[in-house]
């Protein structure tokens, strides 16, 4: 397999703002590479609104630590993860993934 795009794995984290609540962001934990290798995209009507998304499976070259709750970053389009499986015996992962558009 030739990864051919990095991705940077983003993981959610809890700060606090200038007056002391808490505030949710999301912080880069790590960046790999990966292989784009299927394309789905599906238009829908939800309460009136067009919704786009397109879910594309990626592949990795060795196995990360990565979880359905992070998501990734790629050529600065935010994919969440929807599933993970490993490839063959600890060869690497597939991921899918969704970009939603709007």
């Amino acid at each position: 397999m030739r990864a051919d795009r990095i991705a940077y794995i983003q993981r959610p984290t809890q700060t606090t703002d200038a007056t002391g609540r808490p505030v949710s962001t999301w912080s880069a934990v790590a960046t790999i590479w990966l292989r784009r290798k299927t394309n789905r995209e599906i238009e829908s009507f939800e309460d009136r609104q067009e919704r786009g998304s397109k879910t594309i499976e990626f592949e990795t070259p060795r196995m990360i630590s990565i979880t359905v709750h992070d998501r990734l970053l790629i050529d600065s389009v935010v994919y969440d993860i929807l599933n993970i499986s490993e490839i063959g015996r600890r060869r690497g992962l597939n991921i899918t993934a969704e970009a939603r558009t709007s």
